[in-house]
Order: structure tokens, then C-alpha cells, then sequence
């Protein structure tokens, strides 16, 4: 067995490569590249992660809206049509 401090105690991290040009990658925000230590990372730094956190709240809001506008005229499109038909002159 190898003294301590010699390449032959390294073990091996799971989860982490030992060459840290293995986990450069584009940020899924803005693009740039960037080493993580961590081989899940998605975003170069706190702000792009805090940025697309936000992209994707407003993505489901807007989605949300959508689809009540939707819903809802429909809904007033038939009471019109319903207050014209039945109360007309």
C-alpha cells in the first residue's frame, strides 16, 4: 500500500472528475462557458441560476393567464350572446 500523500491514496470522488476541463460547460442561462466543481452545475453563477428560476415562474404564470383568458371569454362570449338573444327588443 502507498504512504499517504502519494498518487496511489487519491481515491476517487464519485460525482466529481479528477480533470477539472471535463466539467467546462456553456451556463443554460447565458451561454458562457465555465468549470464547476460539481458535475450536475447547470449555471455559471447564482445570478443566472436566480434568473432562470424567475424566466420559469413567469413561463407558468403567463401560461396560467392564458389559458383563463381563454376560458373566460368563451364564458363571455355565451352570456353575451345569451343577454342579446334573450332580451332583444
Amino acid at each position: 500500500m502507498a504512504p499517504l500523500g502519494t498518487l496511489g491514496s487519491v481515491r476517487a470522488i464519485p460525482g466529481r472528475s479528477a480533470n477539472p476541463r471535463d466539467r467546462t460547460r456553456p451556463c443554460e442561462r447565458c451561454g458562457e462557458p465555465f468549470t464547476s466543481g460539481r458535475v450536475k452545475a447547470r449555471f455559471c453563477s447564482g445570478q443566472c441560476r436566480a434568473a432562470a428560476a424567475r424566466g420559469r415562474t413567469r413561463k407558468a404564470l403567463l401560461t396560467e393567464v392564458d389559458e383563463l383568458e381563454r376560458t373566460f371569454s368563451a364564458a363571455i362570449r355565451r352570456l353575451r350572446h345569451e343577454i342579446t338573444t334573450r332580451y332583444s327588443p
